[in-house]
């Protein structure tokens, strides 16, 4: 069995094929929240349970918010802005996913790959995500000089991102179209924390399939 990841470049992220690739199965996301082992990790059980008994996407994941509206429609902009002013190339992928110890899967869906190069190294893959903010939650965090780490929340996705592709940087932009600037933060690999988190997904991909076979009794 090997364990290296597999990339859908043709995959466009949101269509069907992308939803059935993540159909019933961890992805980053939601890596938060089954690290945070409370009652939205028992509540996203049930809702990828529901969708292999079913062989249908949760109707749950069909109602984005208004925050995830807003990034979709500035994404292509933010991602334009990226390559433009770091001078690099940009490639998007629809789907990441790597197999687990069970054969199972997870995965992620970055916002773009990049190609990048530091101190005169060859050049190497790295993982884009990108953020919108609201324009008043970005000049507070600028005033408050709390825009130069990966915010707490961001953190399982961004490495859950690494773990998945087995890239050793990501890139975090946060930005929002108009704004005269955008926040830019480059993470590396957390070797302790993607094993801490390693291990989470795997448990939880166990009691995933413990409750189906129950759903299935």
């Amino acid at each position: 069995m090997t364990n290296d990841p597999e990339f859908f470049y043709d995959v466009q992220q949101g269509s069907e094929q992308w939803f059935e690739l993540r159909r019933g199965i961890p992805t980053a996301s939601e890596f938060q929240t089954i690290l945070a082992n409370g009652k939205g990790r028992q509540s996203y059980l049930y809702k990828l349970a529901g969708e292999i008994l079913t062989g249908k996407v949760s109707e749950a994941t069909f109602k984005p918010s208004l925050a995830m509206e807003r990034g979709k429609t500035m994404e292509a902009e933010a991602r334009d802005h990226y390559a433009r002013t770091n001078f690099l190339d940009v490639q998007q992928v629809g789907f990441v996913r790597r197999k687990l110890k069970s054969g199972r899967y997870a995965g992620c869906s970055p916002d773009s790959l990049i190609d990048t190069a530091e101190g005169g190294a060859a050049t190497e893959r790295a993982v884009l995500e990108i953020k919108t903010m609201r324009p008043d939650l970005m000049i507070a965090a600028r005033e408050a000089k709390k825009h130069t780490e990966i915010p707490s929340e961001h953190v399982a996705q961004v490495m859950g991102s690494l773990w998945i592709t087995g890239y050793r940087r990501a890139d975090l932009l946060t930005f929002y179209e108009g704004m005269p600037f955008s926040f830019l933060v480059s993470a590396f690999r957390d070797e302790a924390y993607i094993k801490e988190l390693e291990q989470a997904v795997e448990a939880f991909d166990a009691d995933l399939d413990a409750l189906v076979r129950r759903m299935k009794k």
